[in-house]
């Protein structure tokens, strides 16, 4: 999103929460600040620079096998899949925007997850290529039925 379109976007959120105070010569920096808190900014950091795992030469969100029951649980989902690290990765490392925030604010807007999804790939992104700079890595939007998601997979 550009800062011009940022800025539009959260005035409105602004205004209301300063007694109808323009946001002057705002950038998208001094929206967050003014509109967001420290805990806000590092329960959503998790988000954009997720732990990760590796089980098996799959790199996967830590988060996700944690919830899947383990390593040795991926181990056998791994095994009852035929074997294939590319499936699992996609299926593990994926994240439903709408399921993960199923509370609306009136300052939603339609097509917000998309534009999540989009920014949470640019982020997946750049943390692999950071961690595991030897691999390559796809990281990809998904629309199902007008709903995003996310996911990653190594490029084999």
């Amino acid at each position: 999103m550009d800062e011009q379109a940022f800025s539009i976007r959260f005035a409105k959120s602004y205004q209301s929460q300063y007694n109808g105070e323009e946001p002057t010569n705002f950038t998208s920096l001094d929206f967050v600040g003014s509109l967001g808190c420290i805990s806000d900014a590092l329960l959503y950091s998790k988000l954009f620079l997720p732990d990760l795992i590796e089980i098996e030469g799959m790199v996967l969100l830590k988060d996700f096998v944690e919830d899947a029951g383990g390593p040795e649980s991926v181990r056998q989902l791994l095994a009852e899949g035929g074997g294939d690290p590319t499936t699992l990765e996609k299926r593990v490392n994926c994240l439903q925007i709408n399921l993960s925030f199923p509370v609306r604010r009136p300052q939603d807007i339609a097509g917000d997850d998309h534009l999540l999804a989009r920014e949470l790939a640019t982020s997946w992104t750049l943390i692999l290529q950071k961690n595991y700079p030897d691999r390559r890595f796809m990281a990809q939007v998904l629309d199902e039925d007008g709903e995003a998601s996310v996911y990653f997979y190594q490029i084999r």
